[in-house]
């Protein structure tokens, strides 16, 4: 039986918003910018409709299957369909997956604990070193959670 979910960091949106948030974001906003982000949408977009494993991607033939079925997933309808404990942990300073990403992750999930984590990034890292309050933290979570 599973007790409880944990989840680090995790994006509180579908892969394929996260990846083209990510690709505007360091692109930034120019017309030829603009264009790359709308050719990636339209990538995106043909790999997770295909039912086909290979696509032909830039001349070679490339594995799509694995990347579909990840681009396809939901993390807020999986969320709601999980009846065990669930763990949100954020660090306040991520780049990669900002903070509004925890609540809405929580809001989607029953009895969700969520521990924000200020100063640490998405590795839950402060400085570059692990943070061992975020490690103590997670050990006494987990046992609490684990002991229900």
């Amino acid at each position: 039986a599973i007790h409880a979910v944990f989840l680090l960091a995790s994006p509180g949106k579908p892969l394929e918003e996260v990846m083209l948030d990510r690709i505007e974001r360091d692109l930034g906003d120019s017309e030829k910018s603009r264009e790359i982000l709308e050719e990636q949408r339209r990538r995106l977009r043909e790999i997770r409709d295909s039912s086909a494993d290979f696509l032909v991607i830039d001349g070679r033939r490339t594995f799509v299957g694995g990347m579909r079925e990840r681009l396809r997933h939901d993390p807020i309808a999986a969320l709601k369909r999980v009846s065990c404990g669930i763990v949100i942990l954020q660090g306040a300073e991520d780049r990669e997956v900002g903070p509004d990403n925890a609540e809405r992750l929580a809001e989607a999930g029953k009895n969700a604990i969520v521990g924000r984590f200020d100063s640490l990034d998405h590795g839950f890292r402060k400085d570059g070193a692990p943070d061992l309050d975020f490690l103590d933290f997670l050990a006494r979570t987990a046992g609490k959670v684990l002991a229900k």
